[in-house]
């Protein structure tokens, strides 16, 4: 959704101050929102390797 936002900002009018802003806002939510995956994902793993471990 964000993305859509993004190129919808990207691809129509005239790139203004505000539209800019707006452009790196959306950017940075995105690319949190990808580093939040990855480290749930990590996070997971180890939480798997932990329970491994405690079972033995």
């Amino acid at each position: 959704m964000l993305s859509r936002v993004i190129n919808h900002l990207l691809t129509t009018g005239e790139m203004t101050n505000e539209k800019a802003k707006a452009i790196n806002a959306l950017s940075n939510t995105t690319l949190k929102s990808m580093e939040m995956g990855e480290l749930q994902e990590e996070m997971e793993q180890l939480k798997e390797v932990v329970q491994r471990l405690e079972a033995k």
